[in-house]
């Protein structure tokens, strides 16, 4: 089971956030980072799976790039509720 969510958005450092983590992956053992290209399946409902993930992690780590603050801005707005999850989830005990 995961025990890190890394949290990043795709269009500004996706890259980044998959060498990241396939080296706490080597610090911290095979599956111990949540990314949601690898571990959310195909027809799986999103926003169920990201929830579901916060209540078992024990860190969230959130990766900030350069057009970060451009999120508000994003034509697909339902991307940033990934991120409402995320900053909400120590308010329902997660994490």
């Amino acid at each position: 089971m995961a025990r890190i969510f890394l949290s990043y958005r795709r269009d500004d450092s996706a890259g980044f956030a998959g060498r990241l983590a396939d080296a706490m992956e080597s610090e911290f053992g095979a599956g111990s980072v949540f990314r949601d290209v690898d571990d959310i399946r195909p027809g799986e409902d999103f926003i169920h799976a990201i929830e579901t993930h916060l209540q078992q992690v024990g860190v969230v780590l959130v990766m900030i790039g350069p057009r970060w603050l451009d999120a508000g801005a994003d034509p697909m707005p339902w991307r940033l509720h990934g991120y409402e999850i995320a900053a909400r989830a120590p308010e329902r005990g997660c994490c």
